[in-house]
């Protein structure tokens, strides 16, 4: 009796504190050049992107922690130097690493593009790793506002989707 009024606690105490971020809108992410592949939506939260495969929030020290597929811990930080940028005209440089990632992105376009590229191997090992490698255009509203605060967030959850690659004319049908 007493773990089952400790859980109800503790699902009680996590669903408030979840209240005191303000939803900002949703992001659709499909594999790019497949109309039939599973669309993934993600909810963007003040410091937060969340859906069914995963949950990553920013911290006050500036690192990223989460949950990804199946209760895979994620924790990285931003790195203090970045690599220069891959294409001319980046913005901004990030280099993330830590505990299931390393992986590099950048905004450019006057923020209407993120491109990242590294990898995710929450399990620790790199035979298992899930490839970070994409360009995403960035659509309008609160949401993309949030993203372009915190483009590690899209990332990661570009990987999670399934997206690689260079974007279609389907992929710019969902961000506008």
């Amino acid at each position: 009796m007493h773990k089952r009024f400790g859980l109800l606690i503790g699902l009680l105490l996590a669903g408030c504190a979840e209240t005191q971020r303000t939803r900002l809108g949703d992001i659709n992410l499909r594999p790019y050049g497949s109309f039939t592949a599973p669309i993934s939506t993600f909810s963007v939260q003040e410091g937060r992107i969340l859906s069914p495969d995963l949950d990553l929030s920013v911290q006050p020290d500036g690192c990223i922690d989460g949950l990804m597929r199946n209760n895979q811990p994620l924790h990285m930080c931003k790195t203090r130097e970045a690599p220069p940028p891959e294409r001319e005209g980046a913005q901004r440089v990030e280099h993330w690493q830590g505990l299931g990632a390393d992986f590099v992105v950048e905004l450019e376009d006057g923020g209407k593009q993120l491109r990242a590229d590294g990898f995710l191997s929450p399990s620790g090992s790199v035979a298992r790793s899930i490839p970070i490698q994409v360009t995403l255009p960035l659509g309008n509203g609160p949401a993309w506002e949030e993203i372009r605060k915190y483009p590690a967030l899209l990332a990661v959850a570009s990987a999670v989707a399934g997206v690689r690659g260079e974007p279609d004319n389907d992929a710019l049908r969902f961000t506008h």
